[in-house]
C-alpha cells in the first residue's frame, strides 16, 4: 500500500511538472520575437510542443493508465490531419506542400496533447494564468511601441503595433483569442486588489488591440464579447443592456476610426478570383499551400490595378476559408466544417453537463475565443501560419479537456510501450530537424553567403593585363573573355563603367562557345542585366544557360528569383523545385520556398 502511494505522488509530481512547462511555453510564445524567415517564435513553439508530448508519453506509458480521451471532435481533427497528408502525397509542390503539413501537424499535436493534459480545472487555470500574463507583457511592450518607448526605455516607433509579432494582423489574432480568458478572470476573482490587477490586464489588451488597427480583429472583439455576454449571464435584461451597449459603442467606434475602415485591399476582389479558382479545380482544390502559386493565373485587371503584380504578391486569400475552399476544394472545407460543426456540438453538450459556475464560465471564455478567431479568419488568414493555428486548436483541445469526457483506457505490454516511445521520439526528433533546424540552417547559408559581384579579387589589374595580351594572341578562345568578363563584373558595384566591359566579354566568350563553364557565360549576362535592373534581358540569359546545362543550379535558381520579383511565383516555385531535384539540401531554394509564402 505504501509502495503505491508513493508512485502515485510520484505520477502526481510528474504530471504537474509537465503542466508548469505548459505554463511556461504559454508565457514565452508571446514574450519571443518572431521575425519573418528566421520565425524565432515558431521554434520556440516546435520546440517546446515536442518535448512536452514526449514528456506526456512517458507519463501516460510509464506513470499511469493509458486513458485516452474520446471526445466528438477526436475523429474530424484526426481526418483533417489524414487528409492533409494525403493532400501532401499527392502534391506536384511538395516543398511547398509541406509548410503546410507541419502547420496542421503542430495543430493536430497540440489539440490531443491539450484535450487530455488539461482535464481539471486546476490544470487549465494555471495555463491560462500563465498565457494572459505572457500576453500581457507582450501587450505592454507593444503599447511603448506606438509611442517610442516609455521613460528610459526605448522602443522603435510604429503606427500599427506588432509587438513582438512580427505583423500587426498576427498580434490583434493573440489577443482576439487571449481578451476573453481575460474577462473570465476578471469575473471569477473575488479579491478587490486582484480585480483591480485583472481589470488593468483587460484594458492593456483592449489598447493594445485598438492600436494594433486590424478591423477584422475589431470585428472579431465585437463578436466574441457578444457570445461571451449572451452565455454567460443569466439575466435577460442584462443581456439586452450590454449588447445594446456594445453595439452603440461598436457604432461610434466606427465613426471615430472611419479611416482604417476605407482602407482599400481589395480583399471583395480577391475572394472573386479565388473562388473563380476553386471553380477551376472544385474537388481537391489547387493543391496543399499552393494558393500564391496559382492565384497570378487568376488575378483579374480589376485587382492588379489595385496590387500590380511586378510590386506585391497576393500570396493568400485574405479569409482562411476562402483559402481552404481554394486550395483542398470542396472535401477539405467539408472536413473543416465537420470540425466546427463538432466544436459547436461538443460545447452544448458541456453545457448541460456544467454545474460548477467557475467551470462553466472558463468553457464560455474559451468558446468565445475560437468564435472571436474563427471571425477574424472569415476576413483574413491569420490561421495559415502556425502560431495562430496552435492557438485556435489548443483552445478546440480545452474545451473537449473535461473530466467528463468519456476515455478508453488501453493496456499494452512493456515491450509495445518502448516501441511507441522509440517512434514518438523518433518523430518528435526528424520534425525538429525538418521544421526548425533545416529551416534555421538555410537561412544562415543564404544571409551569410556572397555572390562573385561581393568579394574583390586580389590583384585584378594585373589580370586584366595578362588575359587581354593572351586573347591578342589566342583571339578565338572563350575561356579568355570569360575570365576576363569576370574581373570586370566583379568591379561592378564599385564601378559601374565596369558593366559594359563585362557584358561585352560574357558576350563573345558565348558567342565563340555557348557552352563555355557550362553555360556560366550566360547566368553571369543574366546576373549582370538583374544587376542593372533589365530583368527582361536577364531572364533572357538565364533561360540561355539552362537551355544549354539543364543542371546549372545558379541559373536556375536566379531564374527562380527573378520570376518571383515579377510576382510569377508559379514559375518561381517551379524553378526552385527543380533545384531541390538536383540538390535537395539547397538553402536557397528553401529559403525562398518559405520566403513567397511569408
Amino acid at each position: 500500500m505504501e509502495k503505491a502511494r508513493v508512485i502515485f505522488t510520484q505520477n502526481q509530481k510528474f504530471l504537474q511538472f509537465i503542466i508548469i512547462l505548459s505554463g511556461i511555453l504559454f508565457f514565452l510564445i508571446p514574450l519571443v520575437p518572431d521575425e519573418k524567415i528566421t520565425r524565432w517564435k515558431l521554434w520556440l513553439l516546435e520546440t517546446g510542443l515536442f518535448s512536452i508530448i514526449i514528456l506526456w508519453a512517458v507519463h501516460k506509458l510509464f506513470y499511469g493508465k493509458i486513458n485516452l480521451k474520446i471526445s466528438q471532435l477526436n475523429k474530424p481533427v484526426f481526418v483533417w490531419f489524414v487528409f492533409v497528408v494525403f493532400m501532401y502525397l499527392i502534391s506536384k509542390n511538395k516543398h511547398v506542400a509541406e509548410l503546410e503539413l507541419y502547420r496542421v501537424i503542430v495543430s493536430m499535436a497540440s489539440f490531443f496533447l491539450f484535450s487530455d493534459l488539461l482535464e481539471n480545472k486546476q490544470n487549465r487555470n494555471t495555463v491560462i494564468i500563465f498565457w494572459i500574463i505572457g500576453g500581457f507583457l507582450a501587450a505592454i511592450y507593444g503599447i511603448m511601441t506606438h509611442y517610442g518607448g516609455f521613460w528610459i526605455v526605448i522602443t522603435p516607433q510604429v503606427d500599427r503595433i506588432f509587438s513582438t509579432f512580427g505583423n500587426p494582423i498576427f498580434f490583434a489574432a493573440f489577443l482576439v483569442v487571449t481578451i476573453p480568458l481575460a474577462v473570465f478572470k476578471l469575473m471569477q476573482e473575488r479579491e478587490p486588489s486582484y480585480k483591480v490587477l485583472w481589470f488593468f490586464v483587460l484594458i492593456s489588451f483592449l489598447v493594445a488591440l485598438y492600436f494594433t488597427k486590424t478591423r477584422a480583429a475589431w470585428i472579431a472583439f465585437i463578436v466574441s464579447i457578444v457570445v461571451f455576454i449572451f452565455l454567460s449571464l443569466d439575466s435577460k435584461a442584462k443581456k439586452i443592456i450590454l449588447i445594446f451597449s456594445l453595439l452603440i459603442f461598436g457604432f461610434l467606434f466606427t465613426l471615430k476610426t472611419k479611416n482604417v475602415w476605407m482602407r482599400q485591399q481589395g480583399h471583395l476582389v480577391i475572394w472573386r478570383d479565388s473562388l473563380r479558382m476553386l471553380f477551376a479545380q472544385p474537388v481537391l482544390g489547387v493543391g496543399l499551400g499552393g494558393f500564391h502559386i496559382s492565384f497570378p493565373d487568376y488575378a483579374s485587371d480589376e485587382l492588379k490595378k489595385i496590387w500590380p503584380q511586378t510590386q506585391n504578391i497576393v500570396n493568400d486569400a485574405h479569409s482562411e476559408f476562402v483559402q481552404i475552399l481554394a486550395e483542398t476544394g470542396i472535401v477539405g472545407f467539408g472536413i473543416f466544417i465537420w470540425i466546427l460543426f463538432s466544436v459547436f456540438h461538443n460545447v452544448y453538450q458541456f453545457y448541460k453537463r456544467l454545474h460548477d459556475r467557475e467551470e462553466f464560465l472558463i468553457y464560455t471564455a474559451l468558446f468565445s475565443s475560437a468564435i472571436g478567431l474563427l471571425v477574424q479568419n472569415f476576413f483574413s488568414v491569420d490561421m495559415r501560419f502556425t502560431i495562430s493555428s496552435f492557438y485556435l486548436f489548443s483552445v478546440f483541445g480545452l474545451l473537449s479537456s473535461h473530466s467528463t469526457v468519456k476515455t478508453k483506457e488501453i493496456k499494452l505490454r512493456n515491450s509495445e510501450k518502448i516501441f511507441i516511445m522509440f517512434v514518438l521520439f523518433s518523430a518528435a526528433v526528424f520534425l525538429e530537424y525538418k521544421m526548425v533546424v533545416k529551416q534555421y540552417r538555410s537561412w544562415k547559408i543564404v544571409f551569410e553567403s556572397k555572390d562573385f559581384l561581393d568579394s574583390r579579387i586580389a590583384g585584378a589589374a594585373l589580370q586584366k593585363k595578362e588575359l587581354e595580351r593572351l586573347i591578342a594572341s589566342n583571339p578565338n578562345d572563350a575561356r579568355l573573355y570569360f575570365k576576363l568578363g569576370y574581373l570586370f563584373a566583379n568591379e561592378i558595384k564599385v564601378n559601374k563603367d565596369s558593366a559594359n566591359f563585362a557584358i561585352e566579354n560574357f558576350t563573345k566568350a558565348a558567342i565563340l562557345d555557348p557552352k563555355v563553364e557550362n553555360g556560366g557565360a550566360f547566368n553571369n549576362l543574366g546576373n549582370i542585366y538583374f544587376t542593372l535592373g533589365d530583368r527582361r534581358r536577364a531572364k533572357e540569359n538565364y533561360i540561355k544557360a539552362i537551355g544549354i546545362n539543364p543542371s546549372l543550379i545558379d541559373a536556375r535558381l536566379n531564374l527562380g528569383i527573378a520570376y518571383y520579383y515579377e510576382g510569377k511565383l508559379k514559375e518561381s516555385s517551379s524553378e526552385f523545385e527543380k533545384v531541390l531535384e538536383l540538390d535537395p539540401k539547397n538553402s536557397t531554394a528553401v529559403y525562398m520556398l518559405k520566403k513567397m509564402r511569408e
